[in-house]
This record gives C-alpha cells, sequence and structure tokens, in this order.
C-alpha cells in the first residue's frame, strides 16, 4: 500500500477534502501552469506520495 491509499483508508473525509484541494488548485487562473506544478508537488511530496511526482 503507498501513502495515498493509507491516507484515504485511515482518514476518507480528510482525504477528501485533500483531493478537493487539489481541484480547486488545478482550476484556479491565479497560478500559471508551473506555479500550480509545483504546489502540488509540494503537497504531494507532504503527504508521503512520492509515486504522484
Amino acid at each position: 500500500m503507498n501513502p495515498m491509499e493509507i491516507f484515504q483508508k485511515e482518514s476518507p473525509e480528510v482525504a477528501k477534502a485533500f483531493d478537493g484541494l487539489i481541484e480547486a488548485l488545478k482550476a484556479t487562473r491565479r497560478f500559471d501552469d508551473k506555479t500550480k506544478q509545483l504546489v502540488y508537488i509540494a503537497l504531494q511530496t507532504s503527504s508521503g506520495n512520492s509515486t504522484a511526482i
């Protein structure tokens, strides 16, 4: 099991909110594409999901 799967299993409500944050980040027009990618990488790294990078 990867860290994200464990996160989703142990805290499904928080994982769903986290997914919403990622979707909101993708939908925003305030950041250019490179900034969105950097924020996404930071979020994935902080959650321990090295497979997403």
